[in-house]
């Protein structure tokens, strides 16, 4: 994996803001830009699955329906508890998801609630 040198401003704007918030951005956008113009520069890591660049984490499973759910919730109703309807809504529908993912040496071979990818660290929940 290479390195390379570049910059991001973030202006907060989804459900949760996760990324933000690990990074300390304020949730208010007009905060945010003066975050930006300051400059201040932080170093991050980047992470790949499948191919695909991620900041933050990336998830199978639960996580993923979630969103997947608040997504469509959102596209009828908005504000600060279409997550909570997305939660609820695939809590009450969703069934574990049997996998297969090779990491380092070893193949996890499990049906699952959830797989997250972390930066640095990968959680199970069985």
């Amino acid at each position: 994996m290479s390195s390379g040198i570049g910059t991001l401003g973030i202006i907060p704007g989804g459900t949760d803001n996760d990324l933000a918030r690990t990074l300390n951005i304020p949730n208010d956008p007009k905060k945010a830009i003066e975050t930006i113009l300051k400059v201040n520069k932080k170093k991050i890591d980047v992470g790949f699955a499948n191919d695909n660049m991620f900041l933050n984490i990336a998830s199978i499973g639960l996580d993923s329906e979630i969103v997947k759910n608040t997504e469509k919730i959102k596209s009828k109703i908005r504000g600060r508890f279409t997550y909570m309807l997305g939660l609820f809504n695939t809590l009450f529908k969703y069934r574990n998801k049997k996998i297969q993912v090779p990491l380092d040496n070893i193949i996890i071979d499990e049906e699952i609630m959830f797989l997250q990818l972390a930066m640095e660290s990968i959680m199970v929940v069985e």
